[in-house]
């Protein structure tokens, strides 16, 4: 926050820390997440139809507000809590160090896949709780061969990371530099074990918990109800303004329409989830390298 929003704050609360927490957490990409889930939300209530099967929309209103929005929730419940549990109960020498550590500790940076469980989780209590099949999310093995397979896969992540350079050429700088991939680099080198799990826990739950929720959920409750024409440029659109990184817009873009259109060609999950990922660690090398 800048100077002068802490001015406006004190000015309004004082020195109360719980409305700079709530501040400090909506400035941050939470609202403009939160806003556009509730647009897509809105939108799939007013859309009407039935999927190509003819059957009607599996994926509800209301499924893919509690996925979403859900996500939201419960990380925001968390984040604000624990900073709360710091203000309020820590005495300030040892609040100063456990705030260090949330910036820098590998394993407190757990945080960060709060929202990637909850959507992992609540996957699972839906097909185990026979709300959804495996199918209804594309999560089941393409017919084609394991050739065919790895040269998707392969094809997918060169367009991805060919996206990448090539705005990175037209828009000089650090365009793939996430929060988290930043924190990556700038995590102590002595702790090496934490970094090494939590980089390998960010490439996998952030690629299956984004994939899950915006092409299986996102997505397939579009495409339930539009055609490909209009589902694929709205979802690839929303999935880009996520990240909320506005150099990297046009390349987010790219890669969500290369994932969505990946699990429109043969209707299997696992092939986006394993471009994503690919392009996470690949990600990876380059901020720590």
């Amino acid at each position: 926050m800048t100077d002068l929003e802490l001015r406006i704050l004190g000015d309004l609360f004082g020195a109360h820390p719980i409305p700079v927490t709530v501040y400090s957490t909506l400035r941050s990409s939470f609202f403009l997440d939160a806003i556009l889930f509730v647009i897509v939300v809105i939108l799939l209530y007013v859309l009407k139809g039935t999927d190509r099967a003819g059957r009607p929309p599996r994926l509800t209103p209301s499924a893919v507000a509690i996925m979403a929005l859900g996500s939201l929730v419960v990380t925001f419940v968390v984040v604000f809590g624990y900073h709360t549990y710091i203000y309020w109960w820590v005495p300030d020498p040892k609040a100063i160090g456990m705030l260090l550590a949330l910036q820098k500790n590998p394993w407190i940076l757990a945080f960060n896949f709060i929202p990637h469980l909850w959507v992992a989780g609540l996957t699972v209590i839906w097909i185990r709780g026979g709300r959804l099949k495996r199918a209804d999310l594309g999560l089941q093995w393409p017919r084609m061969s394991a050739t065919g397979f790895l040269g998707l896969v392969v094809g997918g992540l060169l367009a991805i990371v060919l996206a990448a350079f090539i705005w990175s050429l037209v828009l000089p700088g650090p365009v793939a530099r996430s929060d988290t991939g930043v924190l990556l680099a700038e995590i102590e080198t002595a702790q090496v074990p934490g970094v090494t799990l939590f980089a390998i826990m960010w490439v996998v739950m952030v690629a299956i918990g984004e994939e899950i929720l915006f092409r299986a959920v996102m997505y397939g409750a579009l495409r339930e109800r539009t055609t490909i024409g209009v589902a694929l440029p709205l979802e690839s659109l929303l999935f880009a303004l996520y990240h909320a990184r506005w150099n990297a817009v046009v390349p987010l873009f790219v890669s969500g329409c290369v994932l969505t259109y990946l699990y429109e060609l043969k209707g299997s999950l696992y092939i986006p989830i394993l471009v994503h990922a690919g392009f996470l660690a690949v990600l990876v090398l380059y901020l720590t390298i």
